[in-house]
């Protein structure tokens, strides 16, 4: 950039030179050269001009497309964060949903073991019962 833009002005020096040039020289010039003079300035002029709206109109749509390029990107990774965000939230849920059956299921195992364990004491207890009815018939 810093080169173009050196470049660039090395041109604008140019030019205004040679118009200072051609200016010290048209006070020499007769009406015919001067207008000569004036009509090759108005053609330049216009081929400036249109060399200019050329560059601006390729400038804007370099520009357009850049920001195109930038706003789809833009828009892709927004779209990629909330589906990986979306995919986090379900495995999240799905995790917290699997602990939360494995509790369930661990609890009532241990709630069946406690009612073995519960029978197995019932069982004693009626065993007890009917032995103890027993010996208080047997008097």
């Amino acid at each position: 950039m810093a080169q173009k833009l050196s470049e660039l002005l090395a041109e604008l020096t140019a030019k205004a030179k040679q118009l200072e040039d051609k200016f010290e020289a048209s006070k020499g010039q007769t009406k015919e050269q001067l207008q000569q003079w004036q009509n090759e300035a108005k053609e330049n002029v216009a081929e400036t001009k249109a060399a200019f709206e050329a560059k601006k109109a390729s400038l804007e749509g370099e520009a357009k497309s850049h920001w195109d390029n930038v706003k789809s990107n833009w828009d892709n990774g927004v779209a990629k964060l909330k589906s990986d965000f979306r995919k986090a939230k379900y495995n999240l849920e799905a995790s917290d949903a699997e602990l939360s059956a494995e509790w369930a299921e661990d609890d009532a195992e241990m709630s069946v073991y406690f009612a073995l364990d519960a029978i197995s004491d019932a069982q004693e207890a009626v065993i007890d019962a009917v032995n103890a009815r027993a010996k208080a018939n047997s008097y």
